[in-house]
């Protein structure tokens, strides 16, 4: 019988290859640098070191959605990983100078409940639980444009959590929801 860690790794690794053979997969390797993002929409996992375990699993994000603008329309919006970079909760990527030591760090388990009082304070050192060298980060991007085959970034980001879940009974560590 196949344990519920190595068959989470066999799907996740599926999916790699799948969308690796499409040509619509990228691997971050981060440095002490600001990331430099891909500009397509799509869902974005990362890491902390190698990708060989789940326990490494740190967060599954997306962005790119469909939404409708009238009776007769839906648009996709133009989401991009490279905006990720903006956000402050439920994580920050650190890049800015007012980062202090903490730049180059990517940080989760903001202190405060509300978007607008974390964004008071997500420059100080105790504005998050946990922090993650960008030197350890291995940032995976399926890229899902508008006319993907057969994946919204939401399903995809979805399915990944959804497996994560119900192999573990648990979410990844920044991940809040599904």
């Amino acid at each position: 019988m196949v344990s519920n860690k190595d068959y989470f790794i066999k799907h996740y690794n599926s999916l790699v290859q799948g969308f690796k053979s499409s040509g619509d997969f990228s691997e971050i390797n981060c440095k002490k640098e600001k990331i430099k993002w891909p500009k397509t929409s799509g869902v974005y996992v990362i890491w902390k070191g190698d990708y060989s375990s789940f326990k490494n699993l740190v967060y599954v994000g997306m962005t790119g959605k469909f939404k409708r603008v009238n009776d007769k329309s839906v648009v996709f919006n133009s989401g991009s990983f490279n905006k990720r970079k903006g956000r402050w909760m439920p994580y920050r990527f650190c890049e800015s100078a007012k980062d202090g030591e903490s730049r180059f760090e990517f940080r989760y388990g903001p202190k405060k409940r509300k978007v607008s009082e974390q964004g008071k304070i997500k420059y100080r050192l105790d504005a998050y639980d946990k922090r993650i060298s960008y030197s350890l980060l291995k940032i995976h991007c399926f890229h899902v444009s508008k006319d993907h085959r057969e994946y919204t970034p939401e399903l995809l980001e979805k399915e990944i959590l959804t497996k994560y879940f119900k192999c573990f009974d648990n979410l990844p560590p920044a991940n809040n929801e599904i």
